[in-house]
């Protein structure tokens, strides 16, 4: 078996390394956990385990296969009582993310590589910083620019010697609020005094 377990202490101890280093399949632990929890006199304590996934995707793949070991009804992994760094494969999680999964040897060092990194839940906000929560805000904004300037009202009028073009809020007609307000130029910055044939043509290459 690839771990011992304890229903009295709710611990789970894992095999011995060799020279130092144990490699621990995820599914080898559970599956001795099965075997383990067969016997009558283990009934009595909670499985150390609940599983997700493994259901078939499509006709030639499955889902992955996550395993939880119920830390929240006081399940911890342990190792043996040696220096050592342990190597696991697959996927193995913890059912209450506050909670540990697994207990130290107070006088070893003992790293643990591969467990699946704890997902953070969010009870306020975002769950973004600062910077991102900005430019996801920017982008909206821009696309919802965007959408206004090629959907509402738009009008070309002459001030004085130079053309604008003005483009109103939702549901503004002339007079209106207005969005955007552009002096009309060529591509060499010029103003526009007369809207002729390919102007408008050339103010659109001056516009990034």
């Amino acid at each position: 078996m690839a771990a011992i377990f304890d229903g009295v202490t709710l611990l789970i101890t894992l095999d011995a390394p060799t020279v130092g280093i144990l490699d621990q399949d995820t599914e080898q632990v559970y599956d001795d956990a099965k075997q383990w929890h067969l016997n009558a006199h283990n009934r009595k304590y909670p499985f150390p385990f609940t599983t997700s996934g493994g259901e078939t995707v499509t006709d030639i793949e499955l889902a992955g296969q996550y395993y939880f070991i119920r830390n929240d009804l006081g399940w911890r992994i342990r190792s043996t009582d040696e220096d050592q760094e342990v190597r696991w494969t697959g996927k193995l999680l913890p059912t209450e993310l506050t909670l540990p999964i697994s207990v130290a040897r107070a006088t070893r060092t003992v790293l643990h590589l591969g467990l699946q990194p704890l997902t953070t839940i969010i009870t306020t906000g975002s769950g973004l910083s600062a910077a991102q929560d900005t430019k996801l805000t920017n982008i909206d904004l821009r696309t919802i620019y965007h959408d206004k300037i090629i959907n509402n009202f738009k009008e070309l009028i002459k001030i004085a010697t130079s053309w604008y073009l003005i483009i109103y809020d939702d549901g503004e007609v002339s007079g209106g609020t207005e969005i955007l307000r552009k002096r009309m130029t060529d591509s060499t910055g010029t103003d526009i005094s007369d809207l002729t044939a390919g102007v408008l043509a050339a103010e659109l290459e001056s516009t990034a």
